[in-house]
């Protein structure tokens, strides 16, 4: 009985920090940083002030998404150490993840220099359908293997701001179209996100406890 319980708190708490909002505000924020990163070049600096724009945008991203889970979080569901079978799960999702980023990777360089033959069937679609597969495929897996199917809501804004801008004639690294796009989306996502951050943050008093792991 109390090794049903542990598993089933185990359960109910790994299900609780996926429902926080903060994930859709992270993805979001990588959407707007793509943004952020477009406009720079608009406004005149060179494709590599773009590029390191980016990068710095994104690691600021992921910094505060790890520093609200330990503190907006933790605090609440407990400082949770999972069980052996869910944190195998997770390794192998990671380098499942990891494999089909640089395949997809591989693939959209491919098809940007046009040598692709998703170039002769698609045409200018051929790089958003491609940039999409980067995108979906790990996200996919993150909604299937951790249980968190609203990741999939964020593929598809994702996905919709590449093909806006291939529907509209531009290209997918268009300073304005591409910013305009990108900030459509990521402000939806940041929006879900926030919406269900306060919801968690309202509902969810402060707790400290410290659950044990099952042992699985």
């Amino acid at each position: 009985m109390q090794e049903l319980n542990l598993r089933a708190i185990e359960t109910r708490s790994w299900k609780a920090r996926q429902q926080d909002g903060l994930f859709d505000m992270y993805f979001g924020g990588l959407m707007l940083a793509i943004s952020i990163s477009a406009l720079t070049e608009a406004f005149g600096a060179t494709s590599l002030v773009r590029l390191i724009t980016l990068m710095v945008l994104h690691f600021s991203a992921a910094g505060g998404f790890a520093l609200a889970k330990r503190r907006y979080v933790t605090p609440r569901v407990g400082a949770v150490k999972f069980g052996v079978s869910r944190v195998r799960r997770s390794r192998v999702l990671q380098i499942a993840i990891g494999f089909c980023v640089l395949v997809t990777a591989a693939l959209v360089v491919w098809t940007a220099f046009g040598e692709s033959p998703l170039n002769l069937r698609l045409g200018r679609y051929a790089l958003p359908t491609v940039v999409t597969l980067v995108v979906g495929i790990p996200l996919t897996a993150i909604a299937i293997f951790l249980e968190f199917g609203r990741v999939l809501l964020h593929a598809a804004l994702f996905a919709a701001a590449t093909f806006a801008l291939a529907a509209s004639g531009q290209s997918f690294m268009a300073p304005i179209p591409g910013a305009i796009a990108f900030g459509v989306s990521g402000s939806i996502s940041v929006a879900i996100g926030a919406v269900i951050f306060i919801r968690f943050v309202r509902r969810i008093p402060t707790d400290r406890t410290e659950v044990p792991s099952d042992g699985s």
